[in-house]
């Protein structure tokens, strides 16, 4: 019948039509369980832009994952968790994976306990596929066996698109790019290299 009626029929279900509200309560459900692990957060605003919009209610827990796979290189640990599964990683204060994750539910479950045994089997079935590919990368691309300069060579015999080149040809693309926006943007020297080694491997 009216708009305050409309809200108020929603805070009543316990739904937070507000998105700052559901940012203010991820981001502090984060930080809660951060502290607890007594890490540090890794900034994932794009992971939280996300869950804002796919939530009505969110709700944080905290969960863990084997010891094992916290060995694994920080890019492939945090796009496990947060590409494949919207899970927030955590960090020790040296910059190292802790063996923890935090995930955001929709709405305050009776039993966390089980969903949370569901996100961490579903999670290691992902992590022991990373950490197969990850290993079978290494041995591919070992220094024995020619290393990043043997990949580097492989995408040149990559078609990318028929009639735009190979994949080699992308990377040179994208590279001379990166040096152009940096120029523009007036980039440091480091951050131009971190794009043009991010754009070569």
């Amino acid at each position: 019948t009216s708009p305050t009626v409309y809200w108020n029929t929603l805070a009543k279900h316990h739904i937070k039509h507000k998105p700052s509200d559901r940012r203010k309560l991820i981001e502090s459900g984060v930080q809660k369980f951060v502290a607890k692990s007594k890490g540090t957060s890794i900034c994932q605003d794009d992971l939280i832009d996300e869950i804002v919009f796919l939530t009505e209610n969110p709700v944080c827990v905290s969960g863990e994952f084997d010891r094992e796979y916290a060995d694994l290189p920080a890019e492939v640990l945090t796009s496990s968790l947060s590409k494949s599964q919207r899970l927030f990683s955590v960090k020790n204060k040296f910059g190292k994976h802790l063996p923890f994750f935090i995930a955001v539910l929709d709405g305050d479950l009776k039993s966390k306990i089980s969903v949370k045994k569901t996100i961490a089997s579903i999670l290691k079935a992902k992590l022991q596929d990373s950490h197969f590919f990850y290993e079978e990368d290494c041995k591919l691309y070992s220094g024995k066996n020619g290393g990043v300069q043997k990949l580097q060579t492989d995408l040149e015999k990559l078609q990318y698109i028929k009639g735009i080149g190979t994949v080699a040809d992308k990377v040179k693309r994208l590279q001379h790019i990166s040096i152009a926006i940096s120029q523009e943007w007036e980039l440091s020297n480091q951050t131009l290299l971190d794009m043009q080694t991010c754009f070569s491997l």
